[in-house]
């Protein structure tokens, strides 16, 4: 089977959620199938090494895309790119352009832009409303993420082709730890740790008011280290780079080995997130030897079932209770020893391999 996927998500500069799915995801299919990416690169300013050739866009910019979808009319994906001698098209971030005869499947990781339109960029949202109804009804069968967003998307578009669920595990790192620059105070083993995009979904304010909760020693002897790009969360970011609280500390984005070290070097990663398509970050900490204190929202449940540490999104003084608890290291370490049993669900080969088989069910049906 020859694919031919959508790499935009690689080509983003400083890759997010979305990008690591793709990368991981296409390079592990790569080893078991054919591959090849497509992906804007106007003027080829952007140097991307992937295990499968790409076919780069390098005359128009894609943000140009954008401006079709707001009047709601379709480019097919043949006007920028080759897709004679594929089998199937393999949209990996929501929107998919028509492709004609070839048999298609889309990504759709969450439907937080309805469910809270609020804590979605206006623009982005706008696209989605207008553009991803159209995706799902041209499409020959769809992935998402979660049992969660899988029945969002049945509810929502009553969706009726196939569905298939696959989760997100944690990439296996070959660039080593580097402490980040900016914590050189910070005793490694002695933090609490929070990493993701400052965006308002991921409910940051009830993070820091929790920790700030915590007696002043404690926030002394155990800060509070944030590391994720800037979204659009201008309070919290405002808040985050006033330091008011010299206990927490902001980092902005950080490379694959500064994440490594932090998650390696931390008492508990705090996901308090109002909405997620999957818990990645839970995945990830728990891989680097880290316990995890997560909202109690659906898809972390679904990670964790009965072994988590959850708190309510909007329960300050319980996520602060629950932060204390993980100061006794004999705590922590029955918390991880119990939250890392779900490791083995998860692995990469896995999840390419039901991709694959899921994708050559499609094609030959369509």
């Amino acid at each position: 089977m020859k694919i031919l996927a959508d790499t935009n998500p690689v080509y983003s500069g400083q890759l997010t959620g979305i990008g690591y799915f793709t990368d991981e995801l296409l390079s592990h299919l790569n080893k078991i199938t054919t591959v090849e990416g497509f992906a804007f690169n106007h003027r080829g300013k952007k140097t991307i090494h992937t295990p499968y050739p790409v076919q780069e866009q390098k005359v128009l910019p894609g943000k140009l895309l954008s401006y079709p979808r707001y009047a709601r009319v379709d480019v097919p994906l043949s006007a920028f790119f080759t897709l004679k001698g594929f089998d199937v098209v393999l949209g990996t971030n929501y929107i998919l352009p028509p492709t004609g005869k070839i048999p298609n499947v889309a990504t759709v990781h969450d439907l937080c832009f309805v469910d809270h339109p609020a804590w979605v960029q206006s623009r982005n949202a706008r696209i989605l409303r207008t553009m991803l109804g159209k995706t799902l009804a041209r499409s020959s069968g769809l992935i998402t993420i979660s049992e969660f967003s899988a029945e969002r998307i049945r509810e929502v578009y009553d969706y009726k082709k196939p569905i298939l669920v696959v989760s997100i595990p944690p990439k296996k790192s070959a660039e080593g730890r580097v402490r980040p620059k900016g914590i050189e105070k910070v005793s490694p083993g002695s933090y609490f740790l929070f990493v993701s995009t400052i965006e308002p979904r991921k409910n940051i304010k009830t993070m820091l008011d929790a920790f700030e909760l915590l007696p002043k020693e404690t926030q002394a002897k155990y800060p509070l280290i944030l590391a994720g790009k800037p979204g659009w969360d201008p309070e919290t970011l405002e808040r985050l780079r006033s330091r008011n609280n010299k206990n927490i500390y902001y980092l902005d984005y950080v490379t694959e080995a500064e994440r490594n070290w932090l998650y390696a070097n931390t008492v508990a990663t705090i996901i308090p997130s109002h909405y997620e398509g999957f818990g990645m970050m839970t995945l990830e900490s728990l891989d680097a030897g880290a316990p995890t204190i997560t909202s109690d929202i659906p898809p972390q449940r679904e990670i964790l079932g009965n072994v988590g540490e959850y708190f309510s999104p909007l329960d300050v003084k319980a996520l602060t209770k629950i932060m204390n608890s993980f100061i006794s290291s004999s705590y922590r370490t029955a918390a991880f020893k119990k939250q890392s049993t779900v490791l083995k669900n998860y692995s990469w080969e896995s999840t390419a391999k039901q991709v694959k088989e899921f994708l050559e069910k499609v094609a030959k049906s369509a």
